[in-house]
């Protein structure tokens, strides 16, 4: 088949094209309610914008590439970044460059954007073997790991059958795991009692759920971007946006605070695919140095998993970060496994992250779409 491939920025009125494309391609479009409305949240309603590429045959659409627009603190310095998602081509087209042809585009646009920064995250084998594309991109510098809490391990092994032989000899194999269901529930409501009662090693904040982050969120954020040489803006507006928008899926928000202060936050999002519910820590942060806090709010997320009778629940660290000794303590283990992460980075920020300790890095599941 021989026919010139275009590559553009999309149109207005195509959008209900590119989404018919997407729900060919990704499990996730098809089994949203209203897959449209969705992507008008991703990619019409972003706080800072958005690019959509297309691959046109015969004013047919065969072909598409998103890119996201925010803001990204590395080293001293914010800028502007890029997230690389949803990149398909129908399946009559594959085989003919055009994946290539739309993500080699790319950065011509991200230049006439200003963004200087841009990642793709992917665990698909063929994309992760393919380190030698054209365009300038490096492994992120910090290794991420998924780690995994499983209050049942033969229920998980019968819904999600494990190929990892490391993660099943650790899950069938660790005396914290093994029986950990009713065990587990007991221990997180005593200490969500200790919490909810003032409790603990610090007796300055409570926790409270919350619909929406209001301007105080700003405060913490101007408290917390210092202490990090790598995190994603988190201003009240992206997080509203990210978790606050019914669009979005739905998500529970826990908030510490003394006062008037925002102390840390953690998202959390609950799914029940085929049945099965798993839930995820979307995204956690806390003042530098307030471990109290983050711990306080894990413990809490992880008994309210529990009330719901919720099995597994996964967690995404920087390997070596603080936090990730806070979910161990809650019975997370490690699974060994993480994201492949692809980035551009501008000039020397890529040693200044690769320099850092992990407590300066922050990535979160929340922080791919």
């Amino acid at each position: 088949m021989s026919k010139e491939i275009e590559v553009r920025l999309y149109q207005p009125g195509e959008e209900k094209d590119i989404v018919g494309l997407l729900r060919i391609a990704f499990d996730t479009y098809r089994k949203l309610k209203n897959p449209l409305e969705y992507w008008k949240w991703k990619f019409q309603d972003t706080p800072l914008g958005s690019t959509v590429k297309v691959a046109m045959v015969d004013n047919r659409i065969i072909g598409v590439g998103h890119g996201l627009l925010f803001n990204v603190k590395i080293g001293e310095g914010i800028i502007l970044g890029n997230n690389n998602v949803d990149f398909t081509t129908h399946p009559d087209y594959r085989g003919m460059g055009v994946y290539s042809r739309i993500f080699e585009i790319g950065p011509k646009f991200r230049e006439e954007q200003g963004a200087e920064f841009s990642y793709t995250i992917s665990s698909n084998p063929i994309i992760i073997n393919r380190r030698n594309v054209k365009v300038d991109h490096t492994v992120f510098p910090k290794i991420v790991s998924y780690m995994a809490r499983i209050r049942d391990v033969e229920t998980h092994l019968r819904n999600r059958p494990v190929t990892n032989t490391y993660l099943k000899k650790r899950l069938t194999t660790n005396p914290n795991l093994v029986g950990l269901g009713f065990k587990s529930l007991e221990a997180m409501n005593k200490l969500r009692k200790i919490v909810k009662s003032g409790k603990g090693p610090q007796n300055d904040f409570s926790i409270e759920e919350v619909q929406k982050f209001d301007p105080r969120i700003d405060a913490f954020w101007g408290r917390v971007k210092d202490s990090c040489s790598f995190i994603l803006e988190k201003d009240h507006r992206f997080l509203n946006w990210r978790y606050c928008d019914p669009r979005s899926g739905e998500f529970q928000i826990l908030q510490a605070a003394h006062g008037g202060d925002v102390l840390g936050y953690l998202v959390l999002q609950t799914s029940y695919d085929g049945g099965y519910a798993e839930s995820r820590v979307m995204d956690m942060l806390a003042l530098p140095n307030r471990f109290d806090v983050a711990a306080a709010l894990m413990r809490w997320a992880c008994a309210a998993v529990d009330d719901r009778g919720v099995n597994v629940m996964y967690y995404e660290v920087v390997r070596g970060h603080p936090y990730q000794n806070i979910a161990q303590r809650c019975d997370f283990v490690n699974t060994r496994s993480g994201p492949y992460i692809r980035c551009v980075f501008p000039d020397d920020t890529y040693n200044v992250v690769s320099e850092s300790t992990p407590d300066k890095i922050q990535f979160n599941y929340g922080d791919s779409l």
